[in-house]
């Protein structure tokens, strides 16, 4: 092992040996790393680095150097430690796993309601559906409202569910929870759809549900003495009223024979057409009918049933 340098200028061989070393300008550590390190460590102290006061020249004081030094050094070990730790753990694998997300989800039932704890859409009705989720990951499950679309088979989206109906579950691992999502839907969409769940992975499942068509099944036929033609309402969209729900009959040549007038306000007597409601109460029901005079409406007229803004049912008498 090589010997320590020794000053020329004051002779000492490290920086505690001499308490006029902070004076000497002698480039010693140049030659001798320790003593660099020391001169570091002074320079970088909150101590000034002045001329020492008689005291000082009666004897060095090295204490608060060698604690700032063993300071230092124990930070060093221990950031060296945590350092040989982590990589130990990811050589070896020790490291816990990273939870897995999946799920299944299915759309167990759904409900068209016009009013839904007391308060109507903002839109036309309420989809309300009923939802099983089903943890097959690793990882808890808490969806958030935002994690939930309804969208259609092309992947257009349709709506997210509101928030005053939405409470977040907790689905923990290889468990099922059953929630309740309500969307406020309008007129513009109907036919297939799909409830999709966004996973914190970025992945998506999804449940198939059937919104309703914005339309109106009609079964034709004519009444048994055939005096009028019955049309029965076999598929109605939810919350249309018989208030906004009309009736037009143009003849054959195109022209108004009836101009648009609302079910409620049919009268057979003056329109020689009635609306006869199956189920009483202000909405268009499954099973409601229309009787249309065959005299006054005969066969080559047409009809169309809308909702003021889009065509619901049409045809031709025959």
């Amino acid at each position: 092992m090589t010997a320590p340098a020794v000053c020329p200028t004051c002779g000492s061989q490290s920086p505690l040996e001499n308490p006029l070393w902070a004076n000497c300008r002698n480039p010693l550590g140049a030659l001798d790393p320790a003593f660099a390190a020391f001169v570091a460590l002074q320079a970088m102290s909150t101590v000034p680095m002045s001329a020492p006061s008689a005291g000082a020249l009666a004897g060095p004081r090295p204490e608060r150097n060698r604690t700032a030094l063993v300071i230092i050094v124990i930070v060093i070990a221990a950031v060296l430690a945590a350092g040989t730790v982590i990589l130990g753990l990811y050589v070896f694998g020790t490291f816990p796993p990273r939870s897995t997300y999946a799920a299944t989800v299915h759309v167990d039932s759904t409900d068209t309601p016009c009013i839904y704890r007391g308060q109507s859409p903002t839109n036309v009705y309420w989809l309300v559906a009923t939802v099983s989720v089903n943890n097959t990951g690793d990882g808890l499950l808490s969806p958030t409202r935002s994690d939930w679309s309804l969208e259609s088979t092309a992947g257009n989206l349709i709506a997210q569910p509101v928030s005053q109906f939405y409470t977040p579950p907790m689905v923990p691992p290889g468990q099922v929870r059953i929630l309740t999502l309500v969307f406020d839907m309008g007129s513009t969409f109907g036919g297939s759809a799909k409830v999709i769940l966004t996973l914190p992975n970025g992945n998506g499942t999804a449940g198939a549900v059937s919104v309703p068509q914005w339309s109106i099944g009609i079964s034709f036929g004519r009444t048994g003495d055939a005096t009028n033609w019955s049309l029965i309402f076999t598929t109605v969209p939810p919350c249309l009223t018989t208030t906004e729900t009309q009736l037009t009959i143009n003849n054959g040549g195109g022209a108004t024979s009836l101009a648009p007038t609302a079910l409620s306000s049919l009268s057979y007597g003056t329109n020689h057409a009635a609306y006869v409601e199956y189920s009483p109460g202000g909405l268009v029901h499954v099973g409601d009918r229309l009787l249309i005079s065959t005299s006054t409406y005969p066969s080559g007229y047409s009809y169309t049933i809308s909702d003021g803004s889009a065509n619901l049912a049409q045809g031709t008498f025959a």
